[in-house]
């Protein structure tokens, strides 16, 4: 666990120095998203994987994973604090994943609640946007 940790470490701070977004989509997000270092594990029905997560929004995540789940799909994300939320892959690109949260805006703000400050907890921009779709 301690390697893991660890690659997770090194990962981290390679992926934070780095943009895997242009400034044009962050612009485009009615949403905010928060720098975190949390541990999380990704999870399918085959396996239970430790991730870092990296970034995360009322709408989803940015996590690094050592490695690629074995399962079809990866359907629930795991916080630290032994949160589950059910999600989908996005994308995927040199052991970072991006992971939208497949439950009301509104819910996962409930959920994560304490994890995020005040500013990025504020899901009504995002589901006054979705309506007007």
């Amino acid at each position: 666990m301690r390697a893991a940790m660890s690659f997770y470490g090194e990962e981290v701070m390679n992926v934070m120095k780095t943009t895997v977004h242009s400034q044009d989509v962050a612009e485009q997000r009615q949403y905010k998203r928060a720098q975190v270092v949390l541990s999380g594990c990704l999870i399918n029905e085959i396996e239970t994987l430790d991730c870092a997560v990296i970034d995360l929004s009322i709408t989803g995540a940015r996590v690094c994973l050592d490695g690629a789940p074995e399962g079809k799909e990866v359907v629930k994300l795991r916080l630290a604090r032994s949160t589950d939320l059910d999600v989908e892959v996005v994308w995927q690109e040199d052991g970072v994943w991006g992971l939208r949260f497949t439950d009301d805006p509104r819910d996962v703000a409930n959920v994560l609640d304490g994890l995020l400050p005040e500013e990025c907890l504020d899901a009504t921009s995002v589901v006054r946007n979705l309506k007007e779709v």
